[in-house]
């Protein structure tokens, strides 16, 4: 019999996709705002993201990790409807509120997962079962995606109305979920500084473990670049002409193709070491950003970013698993949390040059410039794998 907590957590991120995101920038574009207006909206979402993102684990390891994704869900419902302000103000304030609210989710869901899994002595599982889960919400965000361009077309409300039934719909989910009694709130029992005892706990887990640390540091630089040039995809997708409706498609045809590419991470995993598998991932990452920097063909700009989905998820989806076997009880949140911390450092400082470039040079040049750094960044990691200390196989 299928276990119906796994399930459950199937349908909590199948729902936690946002309709809204292929259409977003074309919104902003819509109502006014100019590239320079969009990338400071970028820029700023992303700094905010910095100062929100370990608290925001270690609020989740103190007050409990399912507490805190229901919090993430109705707070997610104020954040898109205050997109519906219209003005430079209105957006701006919307993508802080979604950087406080996503940095509630980052790891959090995650970690309850695993702690979930390992409770039922299914830890080995994660892998496979978080992979599988991702696989699961990217196929259902298919539908989503193709809504999305229609539903705009037809009302540019509709799509964000939609939105806020869904992050409702996995508030319910999610409330539903059987907590492990290891992941009960410990707050009443040590206070403040059980909440201070989490970064500290996860900074010396990084620094015991070099293989950790190395994990944590490159694969988030890794990402950080990639989460950059994402907040663009839409104006590119426009430079060469796409409209609203086909954007749509095209998200779909990604989330396909991601869907399709998670269930096997445990696959890539198993056959190669850890640094193998990160810097494979980085290759090819930096192979998707030159592919849509050098041609203004939408057809191959549309191949370029189905490799890169495809190695980004699984890229995602191996860090979060090697990560959680390596973390402390009690501490993981706030361990992926210091992981998407520095993509989010590494996020923002991209996307106000990637941003310049794009706007002094052109669109094109920004993607050239990423794949740049991009590839500074995987050929310094390979020199600085930790020679001694291996990941021991779970």
């Amino acid at each position: 019999m299928k276990d119906k907590n796994i399930l459950k957590y199937y349908a909590f991120r199948s729902l936690i996709k946002r309709i809204s995101t292929p259409i977003l920038v074309i919104y902003m574009l819509d109502i006014g705002l100019s590239l320079g207006q969009i990338a400071t909206v970028a820029a700023v979402g992303s700094i905010m993201s910095i100062i929100f993102e370990v608290p925001s684990g270690m609020l989740a390891d103190t007050f409990g990790h399912k507490a805190t994704l229901i919090i993430s869900c109705i707070g997610k419902v104020a954040v898109v409807l205050s997109y519906l302000g219209g003005t430079f103000a209105w957006i701006l304030a919307a993508r802080i509120g979604y950087s406080f609210f996503g940095a509630l989710f980052s790891g959090t869901a995650d970690a309850l997962f695993f702690e979930y899994l390992q409770e039922q002595g299914r830890a080995d599982e994660h892998k496979k079962l978080a992979g599988k889960a991702k696989g699961i919400a990217y196929q259902f965000g298919i539908i989503s995606m193709l809504i999305a361009g229609a539903a705009y077309t037809f009302a540019f409300w509709l799509p964000f109305a939609l939105e806020v039934v869904q992050f409702i719909l996995a508030a319910v989910v999610i409330y539903s979920f059987a907590a492990p009694k290891k992941a009960v709130n410990v707050s009443e029992k040590e206070g403040f500084w059980y909440f201070l005892s989490h970064f500290s706990t996860s900074s010396r887990q990084i620094m015991k473990n070099r293989m950790l640390g190395w994990l944590v540091i490159v694969s988030a630089l890794i990402q950080g670049v990639i989460l950059a040039t994402i907040e663009f995809r839409q104006v590119l997708y426009t430079d060469v002409g796409l409209i609203a409706l086909y954007i749509g498609g095209i998200y779909a045809l990604n989330r396909f193709v991601a869907g399709i590419a998670a269930p096997f991470t445990h696959v890539l995993t198993d056959k190669f070491s850890v640094s193998q598998a990160i810097t494979g991932l980085g290759w090819m990452l930096i192979l998707h950003l030159v592919i849509v920097s050098v041609t203004k063909s939408p057809l191959v700009i549309i191949f370029g970013m189905l490799l890169g989905a495809a190695a980004r998820i699984v890229l995602n989806v191996a860090t979060n698993d090697y990560a959680n076997h390596l973390s402390t009880n009690g501490s993981r949140a706030t361990l992926l949390s210091m992981n998407s911390l520095i993509q989010s450092l590494v996020a923002a400082l991209m996307a106000g040059v990637f941003g310049y470039v794009m706007h002094v040079l052109g669109v094109s040049e920004g993607y050239m410039v990423s794949a740049s750094i991009l590839l500074i960044i995987v050929v310094l990691s390979i020199y600085s794998i930790p020679k001694k200390r291996a990941l021991a196989k779970n």
